[in-house]
């Protein structure tokens, strides 16, 4: 990296430092905390799959994962910048995935981090 120099921190989110011009990168990070209908697990977890796969083919899109425990469900998103996820959110496969895991969703609580600059 030369003279750029990564921090991760224990939460996965990280900073690029540049050591010479001493300013900041970062990704644009979306978490995402559900609670989900036990009976309707299974389908989420499908539908979660099903958008993962269509969101990582999309430029600017970093990462897409999630993690469970009983019916709740943590997702993070990373993309390269603030226009990548916008971009995100004109897909169809967005706009079909919130159309069919909304009755499936007690709970959703959605935080956005901005890159730092």
């Amino acid at each position: 990296m030369g003279r750029l120099m990564m921090r991760i921190y224990s939460d996965g989110f990280y900073i690029i430092v540049d050591k010479e011009r001493g300013f900041v990168m970062s990704a644009h990070v979306i978490t995402v905390r559900y609670e989900i209908r036990p009976e309707r697990m299974d389908e989420f977890i499908q539908l979660i799959k099903e958008n993962s796969e269509k969101s990582l083919a999309e430029p600017g899109c970093l990462n897409y994962e999630a993690s469970m425990a009983g019916n709740k469900v943590f997702l993070y998103e990373k993309y390269k910048s603030e226009d990548d996820f916008k971009y995100h959110t004109t897909t169809e496969h967005f706009a079909n995935y919130g159309e069919k895991t909304k009755d499936l969703v007690i709970s959703k609580e959605i935080t956005m981090y901005k890159g730092l600059k």
